[in-house]
């Protein structure tokens, strides 16, 4: 019976050592959870601060536990995990976003292929990059500058129309390409003179497709080619900006 009861007291050690490892880690998981959630939160500036207030405490009542439990060793297991942690989840992130880019573009492909062609999509697009060239004009200090630029997008790419036309079916390529001119114009305005030459290169391009009324064949990769360069230079201008 004792060797019985030694042999279970030698197991029952080694799972609770393992259970305390798998909670301490769990912890560990958690608290760098709301640490990515903290950083994401402070790119809003006007609920960054609420957030981070809300999120502190509970990151260190976690410290208390994962102490609680396993000393100093747990502490110290917490900042060695910090950079398997986020390495993993930042990976993983781009891993997703890449592949919902993909899905999203493959989709319009084959909207694009329909007969006719469905531009559902497209108003969506116009819609988001209207958010990104506002969030941009909305860090320029001067006042007037700024309303002169949102001004000048909103006279030239009417989103409201461009929804209009898409509902009704009555939107083709020829009015997104030269909607796009539009955006390009506004960007370049706004934007890094080392793009200029690559946004001129390709404002030339459309320009020559559309009034050779040859942009009916333009396919769908180039479709979508155009407004990933228009989203590649918002999303820089972002970086800039932001």
């Amino acid at each position: 019976i004792m060797k019985k009861l030694l042999d279970f007291k030698d197991k029952f050690e080694i799972w609770k050592k393992m259970d305390l490892n798998q909670q301490v880690k769990l912890y560990c998981e958690t608290y760098y959870e709301l640490e990515l959630l903290k950083l994401k939160m402070a790119q809003d500036k006007e609920t960054k601060y609420i957030y981070i207030e809300s999120i502190v405490p509970l990151q260190q009542k976690i410290k208390n536990i994962i102490k609680y439990l396993a000393g100093n060793k747990g502490l110290e297991f917490l900042e060695n995990y910090k950079t398997q942690h986020l390495k993993l989840t930042v990976m993983l992130e781009k891993k997703l976003r890449e592949n919902l880019k993909t899905a999203f573009w493959d989709r319009i492909n084959m909207d694009l292929l329909e007969g006719p062609p469905n531009y559902k999509q497209f108003a969506e697009l116009f819609k988001d990059i209207q958010k990104m060239y506002f969030s941009i004009t909305s860090c320029i200090n001067n006042n007037e500058t700024r309303l002169l630029c949102e001004n000048n997008f909103k006279s030239v790419v009417d989103i409201e129309y461009m929804e209009l036309l898409v509902n009704n079916n009555t939107i083709d390529k020829g009015i997104i390409l030269a909607t796009c001119i539009n955006i390009l114009e506004q960007i370049k305005n706004i934007g890094i003179p080392k793009n200029d030459t690559n946004i001129n290169t390709l404002i030339f391009k459309i320009e020559k497709q559309y009034e050779t009324s040859d942009c009916d064949n333009i396919l769908g990769d180039e479709m979508c080619a155009i407004f990933k360069f228009i989203l590649e230079l918002l999303e820089e201008l972002q970086r800039v900006f932001l």
